[in-house]
């Protein structure tokens, strides 16, 4: 009758150890699921950084080009206003230089004929 009494405690702990084994893989199934829907939701966020990530590049290169242009364009401005100054200058010189000479040739003439007033005077 022992056996009997002891197979029914044996039947009882073994019916226990089944309900805790049961009762703690609920909760690791739980513990799971909020594992995988709380890595959904990083997974979601990190899909939602990238997109934003690409979007602000997307941005900034688009900056980068404008900046590129606009400096592009300054440095043709520039360049055209240097050509345009180095221009005049060249013809101030040029307008200088003839003055210049013209000048020396006034002043030429004017020593000869004033040689020539002084030879033919006497």
């Amino acid at each position: 009758m022992d056996q009997l009494g002891d197979g029914g405690k044996n039947v009882h702990e073994i019916d226990k150890a089944r309900k805790r084994a049961e009762l703690e893989k609920e909760e690791l199934q739980t513990a799971l699921e909020e594992a995988e829907a709380a890595l959904e939701q990083e997974e979601a966020k990190v899909i939602r950084l990238q997109m934003e990530l690409s979007t602000i590049r997307q941005e900034i290169d688009r900056r980068i080009h404008d900046k590129d242009e606009e400096f592009e364009a300054t440095r043709r401005n520039h360049a055209r206003s240097l050509e345009s100054m180095q221009a005049s200058l060249e013809a101030e010189l040029r307008s200088k230089t003839e003055a210049l000479k013209q000048v020396k040739t006034k002043d030429f003439k004017s020593k000869i004929k004033f040689s020539l007033f002084f030879c033919f005077s006497f």
